[in-house]
């Protein structure tokens, strides 16, 4: 079993967002934060088996769309929620498992 360098950060750990709220007297805020990735949790690196995820996943989302659907039409399709499908397209949930 070997490590791969996470593909949603590049094995940097963290990426750069921007951030946006809203003050409890209404106004706005935003700015730039580095935050942890989602995906590797930080770590910059995935195990094979999430990698594998990662790659099914995305075989499922190009399914998807060329066949025309959208994520709320296939989740409703496949009789789960959007987030689900969502999560699972990006490799984040393994078989079996709900968000």
């Amino acid at each position: 079993m070997s490590d791969h360098v996470c593909p949603r950060c590049d094995g940097k750990k963290g990426m750069t967002a921007f951030v946006d709220g809203r003050r409890t007297d209404g106004s706005h805020w935003g700015d730039l934060r580095t935050l942890k990735c989602f995906t590797c949790k930080g770590g910059g690196t995935v195990t094979d088996k999430h990698m594998e995820r990662i790659k099914a996943g995305e075989m499922m989302r190009e399914n998807r769309v060329q066949k025309g659907l959208g994520l709320r039409e296939a989740a409703k399709q496949l009789g789960i929620i959007a987030t689900e499908l969502s999560s699972r397209e990006r490799g984040d949930l393994p078989d079996g498992a709900t968000p």
